[in-house]
């Protein structure tokens, strides 16, 4: 009988959010979240809980020059 050990990864909101700031360098913001979900068979939910106020206000941007929500309103400067 062969026994086998899984290792639990514990992912802090430092290190998320250090590394999908790296990864969107090189690709969009929601890109960089869901490759990283991939790479660390992290479910897309407990990934939310894990986003930065930066990281969701350059999310945010990034869907509004998509047209994915409605752009939010500012004021002129």
């Amino acid at each position: 009988m062969m026994v086998t050990m899984e290792t639990i990864k514990i992912h802090s909101k430092e290190k998320f959010n250090i590394e999908v700031k790296d990864l969107s360098k090189h690709m969009p913001v929601l890109d960089a979240i869901l490759h990283y979900c991939e790479k660390y068979n992290l479910e897309y939910e407990t990934a939310a809980s894990l986003i930065s106020t930066d990281l969701k206000r350059s999310l945010r941007g990034e869907a509004e020059e998509l047209n994915f929500i409605p752009k939010s309103s500012r004021l002129p400067i």
